[in-house]
């Protein structure tokens, strides 16, 4: 075999990623993918907390202000 044959033998080789990382790198994504869910989800709660925060706090005033009318 000549130096050229080798040189094109070792190129068209390419290392194929072990499967261990690949393992390694699905469990990452998937795990990646959970905490994003888990995250949306806690902020579709937060939001809607601070919309009934928001809804409370302006009830509360609003009775306020009719107490005041009365007394």
């Amino acid at each position: 075999m000549t130096d050229k044959e080798k040189a094109t033998t070792a190129t068209a080789t390419a290392p194929k990623p072990k499967a261990k990382e690949s393992k390694h790198v699905e469990f990452l994504t998937n795990e990646l993918d959970q905490v994003e869910a888990r995250l949306s989800s806690a902020a579709a709660q937060l939001l809607h907390s601070q919309d009934q925060v928001d809804s409370l706090t302006v009830l509360r005033e609003a009775l306020k202000d009719k107490l005041k009318q009365i007394r």
